[in-house]
């Protein structure tokens, strides 16, 4: 069973040269070795008015703009990437001198959340 905590992140985008912190609050730890990928419920992120295009940019929305599959958040863009099967990004640890160097962006809110 998870538990929900607070976790951060380091994305770096090789093409864009952008390396930024990403903040999920209420996020759900699964501790279990062979669990290798986690989930952010885009819902949750969008309640905080971050903008998630998880549409393929081959891909047509219902008023006919190509999707994006990007995050955008604090006048940031974070390219989404995809498998065939599911958005992701590539992520690593923050170290202690991240915090200093690179924008932090809260991509939930600390307070209660629940889908209504």
């Amino acid at each position: 069973m998870g538990s929900a905590f607070t976790s951060a992140t380091v994305i770096h985008d090789h093409c864009l040269s952008t390396t930024v912190i990403l903040v999920i609050n209420q996020a759900t730890y699964i501790d279990d070795a062979t669990q290798y990928e986690s989930l952010l419920h885009t819902d949750q992120a969008r309640h905080k008015n971050i903008i998630i295009n998880d549409l393929a940019c081959c891909f047509t929305d219902h008023n006919g703009q190509h999707g994006k599959q990007s995050i955008e958040a604090d006048g940031h863009i974070i390219p989404l990437k995809h498998d065939g099967l599911k958005c992701f990004l590539t992520i690593r640890e923050p170290n202690d001198s991240d915090w200093d160097h690179y924008h932090i962006i809260e991509l939930t809110s600390p307070l209660s959340w629940t889908l209504t």
